[in-house]
């Protein structure tokens, strides 16, 4: 299968036709919550965040909101997923264009609903209708990837062709790793990519395990020098951007949790300037609705900054991954540059937690 049907369905191939990463879950009883809320000034919000607790007053990690279209009053709508039997106590806040980040709203209890609501019909879709840069598809399973090269734990750039292969389903070929080690890539270099600089990469991911970490990387100078940028999960974490240099990021953190067993799109899209490299990215569920916006905005300035180079895969830890779909466009119209707010970032209104009927 091979340009837009192949791409249209690539997504299905990580959800669905690798579906032993479903087989043997054991999440827990799960509930939906619908929150409403409004803001002063969402011309300046990002995207806005909820967090929420047991206890008042005490919450956890935030869950990303995303940016909903409003409705006609200017009320916006998300949902979170909960303990079924949890009592939770649920705040919002907003994240600003330029990534500050607001006050909390005002604290929302809500009890838990008897009996729970039923669980959301599962999603569909794919990662988009480009053309795969690399192919996967016919290659044989445990297989080598030709052109691709591995390199060993701790960013090392000495080769490992050990460490990565193929995995085959009834929808085509997927890149694949088992392997537990912390920190290694493999990284496409021969044929290097005819794009290396200001371009658009597009794929899908699957992470096995919680304990594990996943991720992308671009601009980089692998395997001869250990320099890129990388849009990835450690364990246990939201997708973050990072860089191997300690670059300037004025909003790294995406907001976005991936569930373990899940599978991720994602876009990164970067320019190089002449005094920096503006960095846009969002990462969803895969066959979810694509964000609108950004959710990462960042222009690195520091010195050390690459200004171009080719696109790989970073895994670290447990479990198995898998990446498929990619697709590598040259931009075709500059960045925009992030908006400089003039006043403190207002924090939403939390207006209601909506039953679940």
């Amino acid at each position: 299968m091979m340009g837009t049907d192949k791409s249209n369905y690539r997504g299905r191939m990580i959800a669905v036709g690798l579906g032993w990463l479903l087989l043997g879950a054991t999440n827990a009883e799960a509930r939906q919550e619908v929150l409403q809320w409004t803001h002063p000034d969402a011309a300046a919000v990002q995207r806005f965040e909820a967090l929420y607790g047991t206890s008042t007053g005490v919450y956890g990690t935030p869950v990303s909101l995303g940016k909903p279209t409003p409705n006609f009053s200017g009320v916006f709508q998300g949902s979170i997923t909960v303990g079924d039997t949890a009592n939770v106590y649920v705040v919002v806040r907003a994240v600003g264009t330029t990534g500050e980040i607001s006050p909390n709203s005002g604290e929302r209890f809500r009890a838990a609903p008897a009996p729970p609501p039923p669980a959301p019909p599962p999603a569909t879709g794919g990662t988009g209708t480009t053309t795969p840069t690399y192919n996967f598809d016919g290659l044989t399973s445990g297989s080598v990837v030709p052109g691709w090269v591995d390199t060993g734990t701790g960013f090392s750039l000495a080769s490992d062709d050990s460490l990565f292969s193929i995995a085959s389903t009834s929808l085509g070929g997927s890149f694949t790793t088992a392997s537990t080690g912390a920190d290694i890539h493999s990284h496409m270099a021969s044929p290097a990519p005819t794009t290396t600089r200001s371009y658009k990469l597009r794929g899908g991911m699957s992470l096995g395990s919680a304990s594990g970490g996943i991720g992308v990387t671009f601009y980089s100078g692998y395997p001869t020098t250990d320099t890129y940028y990388r849009l990835g999960r450690q364990p246990g974490e939201t997708f973050k951007m990072s860089a191997r240099h300690p670059m300037t990021c004025s909003l790294p953190d995406s907001g976005y949790t991936p569930a373990a067993n899940g599978s991720y799109a994602f876009e990164v899209a970067v320019e190089t300037l002449s005094d920096r490299n503006r960095i846009r990215a969002k990462v969803w569920d895969l066959g979810g609705t694509e964000p609108s916006s950004p959710q990462i905005v960042c222009d690195d300035t520091h010195a050390a900054r690459p200004s171009g180079g080719t696109f790989g895969v970073w895994p670290t830890g447990a479990g198995t991954k898998f990446w498929d779909g990619f697709s590598l466009q040259a931009l075709t119209s500059p960045l925009p540059a992030p908006t400089t707010g003039t006043t403190p970032l207002a924090p939403p209104i939390l207006i209601e937690i909506v039953p679940v009927n």
